[in-house]
């Protein structure tokens, strides 16, 4: 059995993937370390199998050195995405490298193509090509180049988005690459609502997970996004880690994060194949408190 968990780190994404062995993990993304630091330790994961850092934006990868440096061995690799020329992102790459130089470890591009091995779980980088890579960099539009990973364990799969834009996920989908999944982290916390139905429809997810804080100022998650989710399949779920002032009027002023499906925890592979926390139930009760949950039609 393995376990993946989208933690509520608010605005910004960080998923940790528990191995079989219970003892070690990898991850994807960090945008602060405290959270994901938290995690890790509470769950004596003591051994970082990997990390992934999905495309350099802060609310992505603004932890990531700090996680290194912090929590004492990385078993393997660390691969990144190397998708623009900016000064403040060349600065964050270079204090990466500084950091698991100190370690020995051997940091590596994430492209299109290839396959990372993690005990029975597989991760393969569906996005992007080192010619996407270029694009979005002397385009200045890094989202085009996120990287788009495929997990897989057993029979099961979990499609991990980041913050990929419509424009990336065509060129994905014209790639032919096999794109259906159980799980489905949805693409920039729910920003942009262009071929959402055709995606669902590629993707046929079971569980679609939106990382989305309530403090956000670009109003994450798109209205219509949401909406769509809602109309897709009577069968699916989508849960969204916070809440935000479109789900409860109140919350315009209040500090810091209102939980809605706080961290999301799927286990996968166990006697009843996917379970998720939080229930179905568990997330009625939540919402129950809000005047205008986005979840609901």
């Amino acid at each position: 059995m393995i376990t993946v968990a989208f933690l509520n780190v608010g605005q910004g994404d960080s998923t940790v993937i528990q191995l079989p062995d219970k003892k070690s993990a990898f991850v994807i993304d960090c945008p602060r370390k405290a959270v994901t630091l938290s995690y890790l330790r509470e769950h004596n994961l003591g051994q970082l199998a990997a990390v992934y850092i999905s495309h350099s934006d802060s609310d992505h990868a603004g932890g990531i050195v700090d996680l290194v440096r912090n929590y004492g061995t990385v078993q393997t690799d660390l691969y990144f995405n190397h998708d623009t020329f900016r000064d403040s992102k060349k600065l964050l790459l270079r204090k990466l490298r500084k950091a698991v130089d100190n370690q020995g470890i051997s940091p590596s591009p994430l492209h299109q193509g290839a396959v990372h091995q993690h005990q029975t779980v597989q991760v393969n980088v569906l996005h992007p090509t080192y010619g996407e890579l270029f694009s979005a960099a002397i385009s200045d539009k890094p989202n085009d180049a996120s990287a788009l990973l495929r997990v897989t364990y057993g029979k099961w799969r979990v499609l991990l988005t980041a913050d990929i834009s419509a424009k990336g996920w065509r060129n994905v989908f014209q790639r032919n690459e096999q794109l259906d999944a159980n799980i489905l982290k949805f693409p920039h916390h729910g920003a942009w609502e262009e071929t959402v139905p055709e995606m669902l429809t590629q993707v046929a997810p079971e569980l679609v997970v939106l990382s989305v804080g309530t403090r956000n100022p670009y109003k994450h998650p798109n209205l219509e996004t949401l909406q769509y989710l809602y109309n897709h399949n009577s069968n699916s779920r989508f849960v969204c880690t916070e809440a935000t002032p479109q789900c409860h009027a109140l919350l315009n002023a209040s500090r810091g994060g209102q939980v809605c499906g706080g961290t999301i925890v799927v286990e996968i592979g166990g006697a009843n194949g996917i379970s998720i926390t939080p229930s179905p139930s568990a997330h009625q009760a939540i919402i129950a408190a809000f005047d205008q949950p986005q979840c609901l039609p």
